[in-house]
This record gives structure tokens, C-alpha cells and sequence, in this order.
């Protein structure tokens, strides 16, 4: 589509329907592009290239230097690029609804306007630790940001303002997942080592943790349903190749 907002497409993280996996289409025969110079330079692309308002997306490492560039939809033509600095790109960007795409460098989380060919959008913000593990950004439909952190050995949940500015901080806990976004926008999930962790956006002291049926090795992201705040966990570990699927329905 033209607003494929993210490489796992919304915050609630459900894919193009309701409940029925969304089959592919057929009969394509895959190509290799040879990407336009970016900085002057044979790009490497770091991590995924997003989709927004019909064009690619690519963040690019380019003489020692990390750039952001727009492509057309062939990925042929740049349209424009713009250079985001040094440092080591931590984990995907991801782009909101109203075309702001997050990334997060070393320890600075910035905001570029996509739809004023990436203009900064407003002031980086500092974390006062690091991403967690395993963990990705997530854009809230309203465009705020949910970031799982790791500062001093142990995990917070914590939610910014579409400007950066945090709101939300939810933990400790000793491992986490990839923050969840209910359909409705009220509710933040998590699936962590005492279980799966439940937040209130408006009244964060209502957190509620959802007891599963075992803390496991690693922890899928969680996947909201588009109605109910239908929420399901899963995990798995490496000693056995097995782990749990569970289902939650809530308030």
C-alpha cells in the first residue's frame, strides 16, 4: 500500500486484517536494484527500508557518516537525502501516521519530518540508558513512541510524545519484549520474565501483570487483536525448541 507505516505495519502489530493471515500476491520474479550513490558513497543499508506516502525509505552508512535517504517507490531514483550524523544505529526506524520517522543512535532518539524531506523534528532526546534487548521501536496510532530501556541491568517501559519528551515509565523488570500497542490506543503491553505486563496510558498505577505459564528464553513481540484489548504472548526457548502461545482479553 502507499502507508506502510513500519516493517511490522502498526503499532498493535496485526498485519493488513482483522484476524485472517493476508496471503501475497503471486506470479512476481524477484529483481536486484543497484541503489543510487547516497553521501557520495556505495550506500550499506542499515537495518530495514520503510515504506511512507508511496516512497522507500532507506537509512544508509555511507563514509563513515549515517544518512537518510528517500527513494522512489522502484528504489532507483533518490529524491532526496539528508545527513543524520555519526554513530552506531540502534535497532529499526519506524515512521508515524503523520510521517515522522524515529531512529534511535547510540544513546540519542531523534524525530525527522519525512513530509519536509527529513527536517529535523524537534530536539533529540538523550536516553539515559540504552534500547533493551531484542526490542524494537513502536509508534502509537497517535504518534508517540514506546521504547523498552535497559539502564542499569534491568528493563523499563516508557512512552515519549511525538516531540520526545517522556510521559510514561513502567518497570523495572529483569528481561522484556517489544512494546504492543492495544487497538483502541489506551493500553501499552509487554511481555516480560514475571509475565505479561499491562498499562494503562491514562492512568499508569492501574498496571496490571498477567501471569503465563512460564518464563521462557526469549519473548516474541505480542500481538494485539483489533478489538476486545485482545492480547496474545508468546515465548520460546532454545534448550527444548518449544515454548507457549497464551491469549489474554481484558478491560
Amino acid at each position: 500500500t502507499l502507508s506502510w507505516p513500519q516493517h511490522q505495519h502498526d503499532p498493535e502489530h496485526t498485519g493488513r486484517s482483522s484476524w485472517p493471515l493476508y496471503k501475497p500476491p503471486a506470479g512476481y520474479v524477484v529483481e536486484k536494484i543497484n541503489l543510487p550513490l547516497i553521501g557520495g558513497n556505495t550506500a550499506s543499508i542499515v537495518d530495514y527500508p520503510l515504506i511512507y506516502g508511496g516512497n522507500l525509505y532507506v537509512i544508509s552508512a555511507a563514509g563513515g557518516r549515517n544518512y537518510l535517504a528517500c527513494l522512489n517507490f522502484t528504489g532507483r531514483k533518490k529524491l532526496w537525502e539528508r545527513d543524520i550524523g555519526t554513530g552506531t544505529v540502534q535497532r529499526s526506524p519506524a515512521i508515524s501516521r503523520e510521517g515522522v520517522l524515529y531512529i534511535v543512535i547510540d544513546s540519542a532518539m531523534s524525530a525527522f519530518d519525512l513530509e519536509r524531506d527529513g527536517e529535523p523534528a524537534g530536539q533529540p532526546y538523550t536516553l539515559a540508558g540504552k534500547l533493551s534487548n531484542f526490542t524494537d521501536l513502536t509508534v502509537g496510532n497517535d504518534g508517540s513512541l514506546y521504547v523498552a530501556l535497559q539502564e542499569d541491568n534491568v528493563n523499563y517501559l516508557c512512552g515519549f510524545t511525538p516531540k520526545l519528551r517522556p510521559f510514561l515509565k513502567s518497570g523495572p523488570f529483569r528481561s522484556i519484549s517489544t512494546v504492543t500497542v492495544s487497538a483502541d490506543g489506551s493500553t501499552v503491553f509487554a511481555q516480560t520474565d514475571v509475565g505479561g505486563v499491562a498499562v494503562d496510558i491514562a492512568n499508569p498505577s492501574k498496571q496490571l501483570t498477567i501471569p503465563l505459564a512460564k518464563a521462557w528464553d526469549y519473548f516474541h513481540v505480542p500481538l494485539a487483536g483489533p478489538e476486545g484489548n485482545v492480547m496474545v504472548f508468546s515465548d520460546f526457548t532454545d534448550a527444548s525448541n518449544q515454548g507457549n502461545v497464551a491469549g489474554y482479553g481484558g478491560p
